[in-house]
């Protein structure tokens, strides 16, 4: 699934850019381009610094040749980085496993487990996304809780 989505994204950046390269105008052009960066460091630009901005862009990618798809090996490895973290993300889930010899009890330990994880990963991913690391652990453990009980909930 990573390396199929690093081909889509790539290609729908080529795409992008062969609608540049074949507008019948710089304003359109310039259409295009503003609305392919309009939530990035440009909105903050003052109109003359974006006009030149959007000229250099049209520029270069008139001047690009259209890039064919295909793999390239960031796409493997990104792949294989990404089944191995998928692979060791069950190891704790696995563990009381091996552990109980009671299977009703291993699960419940199980799901504490994945779900204590679930905070942990919560508590993270609210320090890189800049927001509240509490309640966005709090939130992780909400869901992570919730599916949990569902899961009772249908004889899990």
């Amino acid at each position: 699934m990573y390396v199929m989505g690093s081909l889509l994204e790539r290609s729908r950046r080529e795409r992008e850019i062969a609608k540049v390269r074949s507008a019948p105008d710089e304003a359109t052009a310039f259409d295009l381009i503003a609305r392919y960066f309009e939530n990035t460091l440009a909105r903050f630009a003052t109109d003359e610094e974006r006009v030149r901005f959007y000229g250099v862009v049209r520029e270069a990618a008139r001047r690009s040749p259209p890039e064919r798809m295909r793999l390239h090996r960031e796409d493997v490895y990104g792949g294989i980085a990404s089944f191995c973290l998928v692979v060791l993300s069950t190891i704790p889930a696995v563990i009381p496993f091996l552990l109980i010899d009671a299977p009703h009890r291993a699960l419940r330990v199980s799901s504490f487990l994945m779900v204590a994880l679930l905070f942990v990963v919560g508590l993270q991913w609210g320090r890189h996304a800049n927001v509240n690391r509490w309640v966005a652990g709090l939130a992780f453990l909400a869901s992570g809780a919730a599916l949990v009980g569902i899961a009772i909930a249908l004889g899990g």
